[in-house]
């Protein structure tokens, strides 16, 4: 049956009619969710409570915070009373203390005056005079008695004592007599029979000739007077200052009340706890007196049994705290208040924020384009060390896919020779040391293994600060790799014979070294030259020179059979052949076969009689290397011994194989002087007229000669027949050296302006030296010869030295060296001069 349609307000409204709102609703709702799955989210309602909730948080925590630090402020305003109150203790009880000694000393002379004088009618008299001046001379006020043995005073500093007073009811009196040989004593306080006055007594013991009792002499002080003294120090309502025994009897209080003063304490915290476990502090508590509560600081007495407090109350300390505190609660809830409103602001802020996300989110997909197109590998790493990302070049460097290697760890694709090294390189980036750093090392790619450049850079989480993981940039270097082995390869080969040159040979020894003394080896090396090279280089042009040097290195290079033997040319035509673990016997059977296969050679050589054709003369040596140690031969000496052999098959004719049993050698002697006479008599009269050690002007010179060319030592030396005497040094201990372990003889010997040695421990002649091998470490040594103006006669030399290796003098180096030499022979011949007059 239908029904007529219902009307509202005056219109009709159909069942579609009222459902068509509904629909509406609905697909407005579907076209919201739609564009919220294709965008990012609009800012709406949850925004706004969210900004709500931190701003109240925000509000919480400031005022939190505030709250946390005036409450901490609290704290340190009672720590700072306890340092000021616990200050002003110590000062007090110093200060009371030598009030106390000055009067004690005023008693030690009164007795003493006693026992000279007696106590007769005329010096009763003088003595009354004498404790009125005292009384007036001392700040403390102090007024002082003398009582006989049956306790009657016989004489004060004060006029009108009643004479009928007794004093052996006193507890210092009883002290005294029945303690014998006491000292000073600190009585209780006592409440004065004429003055009716507490006050505080300090006692000496008067005696006989043969010790008895004699009596006592005393000093009073008036508890008040020293209350008084402590009310100078304005501490604040509430606040008190005592001095008490050290068995807990107030002596003096103020604020003073007489009705306290002579009270034990020995029941309060201060002496049940506090002192027994320290002689000065500061502690709070609620006064056993007044039940105010106070921060009390004590001292004890350090010459005296005393204990001095003073006591702050705690009200009054913390009076300007609260003033401060609400005026900063105040402001903290202003600033509240304003971040509850920039909190409203945060709806607005949203809108701006996601639009930043959006942004944000396309350049990311901006980096995967270039990630994924690049032909460098890029790589995300996160805070576990394990792939998060991996771009598509993985494939090339890893050959593997990038899905394969997310998830693993990063340095299980290190190759393991190299795991070490890139993990102690990576470790400051790990630790945030740093911020980024490049690192070159190998991968494992399926059976092989490929080379890489690692850019890596550490991530920071946006919240924290904390590193969240690593953005990785690696790069094939194989073929670069390969090329710089081939380079370091070339940089140790010498260009003309292709055999190691001497930058390998240097370091192949250094490890062939190092290695054999890990295992017990011996080390020997051959070291060749070609006899009379010079003349054969003029006689048949360099370039045949150059081929006659080739044939020999190959030559010598057949003679090295095993993986660890090594050939070099060590310098112009010098060679040598380094067998690491082979004795000598097997040495110097292969020098033997080297020399015969290189004559055998039969290259002519006309200059070189009697053999006529090219020869070489060859030195032996073999050493054990011993771990690296102080004094311990190195391989320099090696070197040094097989070249002080091959000097020796030089001087014994040439094309000979020669050996030394010791390495480093031993020392040759310095070559004789022809003049030597004739040095040595004008050397006596350079000696004669006081050249030696303590000349001031000659030590400045030898100082600025360490300085000008920076050696730890530089000497003056003058060589006589038997020894080298220092008369000048910088930087040594010692005077002088035998001649035979002299360089300087060496010095004198040469005929150049200056003699250089770089390395000592290298050179034959001085490796075995005593000042190479023993504590001087002598290395590096250069000098020029002090030359008479007379005769021209060597005396001696300026020396600069070293313990370590240096390059030889440059020649602007020797002109200055030679200079300051000069220097001392000048003054030598001024001092001569001066003693001849």
């Amino acid at each position: 049956m239908l029904r007529a349609p219902a009307r509202r307000g005056g219109r009709a409204v159909t069942l579609r009619g009222l459902a068509r709102p509904w629909r509406l609703r609905f697909l407005a709702w579907r076209r919201r969710r739609a564009r919220r799955a294709q965008g990012p989210p609009r800012p709406g309602r949850g925004l706004t409570g969210g900004a709500a909730l931190l701003a109240l948080f925000g509000c919480a925590a400031l005022i939190g915070l505030e709250g946390w630090h005036i409450w901490s402020d609290r704290r340190v305003k009672l720590r700072a009373v306890e340092v000021s109150a616990t200050n002003l203790a110590r000062s007090l009880m110093q200060h009371t203390e030598d009030s106390f000694e000055l009067t004690d000393i005023v008693l030690l002379d009164l007795a003493e005056r006693l026992a000279n004088d007696g106590t007769g009618a005329i010096a009763r008299e003088r003595l009354h005079q004498l404790l009125a001046g005292h009384a007036l001379g001392l700040a403390s006020g102090a007024n002082f008695f003398v009582y006989d043995a049956q306790g009657h005073w016989v004489a004060s500093s004060l006029s009108d004592l009643p004479r009928e007073i007794s004093v052996v009811d006193r507890d210092y009196f009883r002290h005294h007599r029945d303690i014998p040989g006491s000292g000073r004593y600190l009585g209780l306080p006592v409440l004065s029979h004429w003055r009716n006055l507490w006050i505080v007594t300090l006692t000496r013991r008067l005696q006989n000739a043969d010790g008895s009792f004699a009596g006592v002499i005393l000093a009073s002080i008036d508890s008040e007077s020293l209350s008084r003294n402590f009310a100078r120090f304005e501490l604040g309502a509430g606040s008190a200052i005592g001095l008490l025994r050290a068995d807990g009897i107030l002596l003096a209080r103020h604020p003073f009340d007489p009705r306290l003063t002579g009270s034990s304490f020995a029941h309060a915290e201060l002496f049940r706890h506090r002192l027994p476990r320290a002689d000065s502090g500061a502690f709070e508590q609620f006064s056993p007196i007044d039940q105010v509560a106070r921060i009390t600081a004590f001292q004890r007495g350090e010459r005296l049994p005393l204990v001095m407090t003073v006591s702050v109350g705690r009200e009054a300390a913390l009076e300007l705290w609260k003033r401060e505190a609400v005026w900063r609660l105040g402001v903290a809830g202003l600033l509240s208040t304003l971040l509850a409103l920039l909190g409203l602001r945060l709806v607005g802020q949203a809108g701006q924020r996601q639009e930043a996300e959006r942004r944000l989110s396309e350049r990311e997909a901006e980096f995967r384009l270039l990630a994924e197109n690049s032909s460098d590998l890029v790589a995300r790493v996160g805070a576990n060390g394990c792939f998060r990302y991996v771009s598509p070049a993985s494939q090339r460097l890893f050959g593997a896919a990038p899905e394969a290697l997310a998830g693993s760890a990063v340095m299980e694709q290190v190759h393991p020779g190299d795991l070490a090294m890139v993990t102690a390189a990576i470790e400051p980036l790990r630790l945030g040391l740093v911020e980024e750093l490049r690192v070159s090392h190998r991968l494992r790619h399926g059976g092989g293994e490929v080379w890489i450049e690692a850019a890596l850079r550490a991530t920071r989480d946006a919240a924290t600060g904390a590193i969240g993981g690593t953005i990785v940039v690696m790069r094939d270097v194989t073929a670069r790799k390969a090329e710089e082995r081939q380079l370091e390869a070339l940089a140790r080969t010498d260009g003309l014979t292709g055999i190691a040159n001497r930058r390998g040979f240097d370091e192949a020894l250094a490890r062939e070294w190092r290695r054999c003394a890990r295992e017990a080896l011996p080390v020997s090396l051959l070291l060749l030259d070609v006899d009379r090279f010079k003349l054969y280089n003029d006689h048949y042009g360099h370039q045949q020179g150059d081929a006659t040097l080739r044939a020999v290195a190959q030559a010598l290079a057949a003679q090295a059979r095993r993986p660890g033997d090594l050939t070099a040319r060590y310098g112009g035509e010098e060679m040598v052949l380094l067998l690491a673990g082979s004795e000598a016997p097997e040495a110097l059977l292969l020098a033997g076969r080297a020399r015969a296969a290189i004559q055998a050679l039969a290259i002519p050589h006309e200059k070189s009689p009697p053999f006529g054709v090219v020869t070489v003369s060859i030195g032996v040596a073999t050493a054990w290397p011993q771990p690296e140690a102080e004094g311990v031969p190195g391989p320099e000496a090696l070197v040094a011994a097989a070249d002080g052999a091959l000097y020796v098959a030089k001087r014994q004719g040439r094309n000979r194989v020669e050996t030394t049993e010791t390495v480093p050698p031993a020392p040759p002697p310095p070559p004789a002087l022809p003049d030597e006479a004739a040095r040595l008599a004008v050397l006596r009269r350079y000696e004669a007229a006081g050249i030696g050690p303590a000349d001031v002007d000659l030590d400045r010179i030898t100082a600025l000669a360490a300085r000008c060319f920076g050696t730890p030592t530089a000497v003056v030396s003058l060589v006589g027949q038997d020894r080298q005497d220092f008369v000048s040094r910088v930087g040594l201990d010692c005077d002088g050296t035998p001649r035979a372990d002299s360089f300087c003889a060496h010095t004198i010997a040469g005929e150049g302006a200056t003699f250089t040695v770089p390395n000592a421990a290298a050179d034959w002649r001085f490796a075995g030296n005593p000042l190479v091998t023993g504590a001087l470490h002598l290395r590096f040594y250069a000098a020029a010869p002090l030359i008479s103006p007379e005769g021209g006669q060597r005396l001696g030399a300026l020396c600069i030295i070293d313990s370590q290796p240096r390059p030889p003098l440059t020649p602007a180096q020797e002109r200055l060296l030679a200079a300051f030499a000069a220097l001392v022979v000048d003054h030598m011949e001024e001092r001569r001069k001066l003693a001849a007059v």
